[in-house]
């Protein structure tokens, strides 16, 4: 039994607590270990960064993944705005998305989708970091990464709305 005792606004970052009523701070995209912290640190991710407390008790880790999809707020990802910001953050993450067996169809949607912004249009390195990305993109890999959680669906949705 585990208790979801508070998470991040993105239900990236909870604090746990186990049987053993150690405090674990988890951070469920990394690759990081949980740490132990204190009741303190709890509270301080609660007052001091917008954390949300839950205190909800949990069998297993698969209902803290089905309680973090319950919990977490996902924004509208036709509503995302497109520019060149957010295409220069996308591009090292498409390129980990490479070189899994990702689907790369929505690799070169998402590529199709930034360059039909203005802004990166007219940012001429930005446009050929771009094109070299949907080149790479062109070699088709099958399979796509299993993910625990529907709070990645936001992701597919910003696929679905550049295609």
């Amino acid at each position: 039994m585990i208790e979801l005792m508070a998470m991040s606004p993105s239900g990236e970052v909870v604090f746990v607590s186990d049987h053993s009523e150690r405090v674990w701070e988890q951070r469920l995209l990394s690759n990081a270990p949980p740490r132990i912290v204190g009741l303190a640190d709890v509270d301080r991710a609660v007052v001091d960064h917008g954390y949300t407390r839950i205190g909800e008790s949990l069998e297993s880790w698969a209902d803290l993944h089905a309680a973090l999809d319950r919990l977490v707020e996902r924004p509208d990802a036709r509503e995302l705005p497109v520019n060149e910001t957010v295409a220069q953050a996308m591009i090292p993450i498409m390129r980990d998305w490479l070189r899994s067996p990702i689907d790369r169809g929505s690799v070169a949607s998402l590529v199709n989708k930034l360059l039909r912004s203005p802004e990166v249009a007219a940012n001429d390195d930005l446009r050929l970091e771009l094109l070299d990305l949907q080149a790479s993109a062109a070699t088709p890999v099958t399979g796509r990464p299993t993910v625990p959680t529907a709070r990645l669906a936001v992701v597919d949705e910003f696929f679905a709305a550049a295609a």
